[in-house]
């Protein structure tokens, strides 16, 4: 009896070579988590298809751009859940062959109208508006970006999110200067040229973009604050360092 396909190789046959004719690539290929990227302009589509810990014989294709994402199914008017069931293993490439089609005629459409615009910032802008942006703020906010409580004592003070959007830059700078100072790592600008903070911890691969972050921090989408995103960071450094 023929052994049935992993879902590794049903992905790579079913799905990926019509992923790669729309210009997509898969960047991580794991048993269960499947993820391809393209770019287009400065912007990202991405696609996640990944199988179910807790449901029976379940697959979910999402979606994602920047801050907006969805599933497949509510792209089919199927509800928000996400999975898809299959009866065996030998119903997976079906199911496969079904995310592609979702994926043509749904999902392309989808990103054309949910994929934001990005324009790239003027070059270097922490050191253009060090002295009329940012350390103005710092001013204000009497902030010294050695001491451990700034983050959390900044929160504290703009706990009503009362900021101005040209203030994203500012908050950029002390979460940035904050996790440099205190981890470790180094400032880097990316394609948009937005500030991020790179080896964090002196992890070669660890990179934040701290202006993506400061900017949903300002206009009130972030979901952590500052103290709680350095804190996170912070985590993940401490068990990279824990001997195995």
């Amino acid at each position: 009896m023929r052994k049935p396909m992993t879902l590794k190789q049903a992905v790579s046959q079913y799905f990926e070579p019509q992923a790669i004719e729309l210009g997509f690539i898969c960047t991580e290929k794991q048993n269960d988590l499947f993820w391809f990227k393209r770019k287009v302009g400065y912007a990202e589509d991405r696609i996640e298809i990944d199988k179910s810990g807790w449901n029976h014989n379940s697959l979910r294709i999402t979606l994602s751009v920047d801050n907006a994402s969805i599933s497949g199914t509510k792209l089919i008017g199927q509800g928000v859940h996400g999975w898809f069931t299959y009866e065996n293993e030998a119903a997976i490439p079906e199911l496969l062959k079904k995310f592609a089609d979702i994926l043509l005629e749904y999902g392309l459409a989808w990103f054309d109208e949910n994929r934001p615009v990005l324009m790239p910032l003027e070059e270097r802008v922490l050191e253009k508006y060090r002295d009329s942006v940012i350390d103005p703020f710092i001013r204000k906010y009497e902030l010294d970006l050695d001491d451990p409580g700034c983050l959390e004592r900044l929160d504290l003070q703009v706990a009503d999110r009362t900021l101005l959007k040209k203030q994203t830059l500012a908050v950029a700078f002390v979460l940035g200067e904050s996790l440099i100072r205190r981890l470790g790592g180094r400032w880097v600008y990316n394609e948009l040229n937005e500030p991020c903070v790179a080896e964090i911890g002196g992890m070669p691969n660890f990179r934040k973009n701290v202006y993506h972050f400061a900017g949903g921090y300002v206009e009130l989408s972030a979901g952590m604050s500052l103290g709680e995103y350095f804190e996170a960071m912070s985590n993940v450094v401490k068990r990279w360092k824990k001997p195995q």
